[in-house]
């Protein structure tokens, strides 16, 4: 059984860059600038405070991120919205190729609502504090099946549901950080539902039924129940009639309960 593992978003590769060295800025207009900071680093967006705003000119002033940007360093980047130098909305793309997407807290976590790519195939989404999934959420695999349930501090706990890729349910019951744990349901594509318990060595099935068995098993239900209240209806309206005694009465009705309770007396009772 898979177990689903905490969530740790890291803190952003990508933080405020410190150069003691000129830097190359170019004025792109409307309060859009280029700064190039070496060979590897960049910034392409809303800056304050490097002075003139035309042209390419080159200074020390590391000047303000903010506003819309995209920074671009070390075959990682950040785009989306800054707020004196710090990056609080957006994408963040490592350069291994996990990408994070959402609201950032100053030490570049994942805060409130957010999506976390990974580079492996797995996506979590739903609700992240200080960088780790808290609250409702979802995880796909790499396979394009799918987890839902409540997370807490990065594991799925609780009742969960397990989807495939056409969005079928594969797997319900109750999980832990081991796994699925206690009573579970296996679903499969040909109608079988397998019941059966799963502790942390494994699962064990122990019944197995078609949804053709499990429709018969509730129409028997339902039929056995209508049986019940006919036989239950006749042996009153014979045995009740003109009879005042309500000892005799409560006396009647047991005994058809009793007689409703075998649907052998069927045939004797409304024949």
């Amino acid at each position: 059984m898979k177990k689903l593992l905490g969530i740790l978003v890291l803190g952003l590769l990508l933080s405020g860059n410190a150069y003691s060295e000129e830097i190359k800025v170019e004025y792109l207009g409307d309060e859009v600038w280029f700064v190039k900071y070496d060979q590897d680093c960049t910034y392409k967006g809303g800056l304050k405070g490097v002075g003139k705003k035309k042209g390419i000119f080159k200074t020390k002033q590391q000047g303000i991120k903010h506003g819309y940007g995209l920074d671009d360093c070390y075959g990682g980047y950040r785009e989306g919205q800054f707020v004196n130098n710090e990056f609080i909305s957006g994408t963040v793309v490592f350069p291994n190729g996990n990408r994070f997407e959402g609201r950032f807290d100053n030490n570049g976590k994942l805060q409130g609502e957010g999506i976390a790519y990974y580079k492996s195939g797995d996506v979590y989404e739903g609700k992240f504090v200080n960088g780790i999934l808290n609250g409702k959420g979802k995880h796909t695999d790499t396979n394009g099946s799918f987890w839902e349930g409540n997370y807490e501090n990065g594991y799925l706990i609780g009742k969960a549901i397990v989807y495939d890729a056409k969005e079928k349910i594969t797997w319900k019951g109750n999980f832990t950080k081991e796994g699925f744990t206690g009573v579970v349901k296996r679903y499969h594509d040909n109608g079988v539902i397998e019941s059966g318990t799963c502790q942390k060595d494994g699962c064990n099935f122990n019944a197995v039924k078609s949804l053709e068995d499990i429709k018969k098993t509730k129409k028997e239900k339902k039929d056995k129940k209508n049986l019940y209240k006919k036989i239950y209806n006749k042996c009153i309206l014979e045995n009740l009639k003109g009879q005042t005694d309500q000892e005799a009465i409560k006396i009647i009705k047991e005994a058809c309960k009793d007689k409703a309770e075998n649907p052998s007396m069927l045939d004797k009772l409304l024949n």
